[in-house]
C-alpha cells in the first residue's frame, strides 16, 4: 500500500481511516497492534478500516476528545463527553 498525504489531501491505493488528533495504539480482535498517531491510517479491507475506526471512537468515548471542551466563565475547562452514535437496526 501507498498512503500519500498532502495539505489538502490524501491518496491511497487502499482503504483510509481517519483517527483525528489521537496519539498512541489500538489493537485488533486478532491481536493487530496499530499505531492510530498519524492524521491518516491505510488497511487492506473494509473490515479492518471499520474495526480500527470503532476502536478510534471507543477510545475517545472512554478518554475524551481533546477538542470537545467547554471553558467556562471562571477559566475553567470541562471535558464534554464523547457519545458513539450507532444506526438502529
Amino acid at each position: 500500500m501507498n498512503l500519500r498525504i498532502t495539505p489538502g489531501s490524501i491518496e491511497s491505493d487502499g482503504h483510509i481511516v481517519l483517527t483525528g488528533p489521537i496519539t498512541g495504539t489500538i489493537t485488533t480482535s486478532d491481536g493487530t497492534v496499530v499505531d492510530v498517531s498519524a492524521e491518516a491510517v491505510e488497511v487492506d479491507s473494509q473490515e479492518e478500516a471499520d474495526e480500527i475506526a470503532q476502536a478510534v471512537a471507543q477510545r475517545y468515548a472512554d478518554e475524551g476528545h481533546p477538542f470537545m471542551v467547554e471553558h467556562g466563565d471562571d477559566g475553567e475547562v470541562t471535558q464534554v463527553p464523547f457519545v458513539i452514535d450507532t444506526p438502529e437496526g
